[in-house]
């Protein structure tokens, strides 16, 4: 008998409804936030994993479950683009809360401004 080759487990399936149960249990948060947040971000474990602990920092006084998530770009959300940008609290660089690059980056406890122009 032949093996077949074993997926990368550092990818969740979107199409797993159980794999994405688990997931969303180990973090405390939906299954439907799971969805929101591979459509939006991909993937890969580590990443959701570190966008929801970026979310959870971002107001740790309220449970997940209760947060929205970030708005999708190029969707209009009823707010001014002004809305989505915030400072941040390590290095009080201002950034655009919908690019998880920025947020991923200003989620780290020590951290320098990111330089914008590279």
């Amino acid at each position: 008998m032949t093996r077949m080759p074993d997926r990368d487990r550092g990818q969740l399936s979107p199409g797993n409804d159980l794999e994405i149960h688990r997931f969303a249990k180990e973090n405390g948060v939906r299954s439907d936030q799971v969805r929101e947040l591979i459509r939006r971000h991909g993937a890969s474990r580590a990443v959701l994993t570190e966008v929801i602990a970026a979310l959870r920092r971002r107001s740790p006084a309220v449970a997940l479950s209760d947060i929205d998530l970030p708005p999708v770009i190029g969707k209009r959300q009823g707010k001014c683009e002004a809305d989505h940008f915030n400072p941040c609290p390590v290095c009080g660089q201002v950034f655009d809360m919908r690019d998880w690059r920025q947020a991923t980056w200003h989620a780290q406890p020590e951290h320098e401004p990111l330089d914008m122009d590279g």
